[in-house]
């Protein structure tokens, strides 16, 4: 993963210090700031949006420098693994892996059917 997308580690493990702070809302709100900036994502980038969502930066920073949830992205990462994730997005509809972006009537359609 690192080889591919060398932001995503980091970028993971940002969102986590972010809902230490402001919870999942904060988490969210976070991640959509990393999607549409894309091609700025790095410390800059977690620093502004962090500052945005009015987070104490200096726990934010010292969350960040400390690499509190290196662990608990690593593990998350190996659990996709073990359940079959190869990429982003990765669904799960009642345990069932539905890889890939989905247009909404292909997801609505697989639901449906589990219904």
């Amino acid at each position: 993963m690192d080889s591919i997308h060398p932001y995503a580690r980091p970028a993971a493990e940002a969102s986590e210090c972010v809902a230490e702070q402001k919870g999942n809302d904060g988490f969210w709100q976070f991640a959509d700031g990393l999607f549409e900036n894309q091609s700025r994502l790095g410390e800059s980038l977690y620093q502004e949006l962090a500052g945005n969502l009015g987070l104490n930066l200096d726990q934010f920073n010292n969350c960040l420098s400390s690499r509190k949830y290196k662990g608990k992205v690593e593990e998350d990462y190996q659990e996709g693994i073990r359940t079959g994730v190869r990429g982003t997005p990765g669904n799960f509809i009642n345990g069932q892996s539905t890889p890939g972006a989905l247009p909404y009537e292909q997801m609505e359609n697989i639901i449906d059917n589990l219904l």
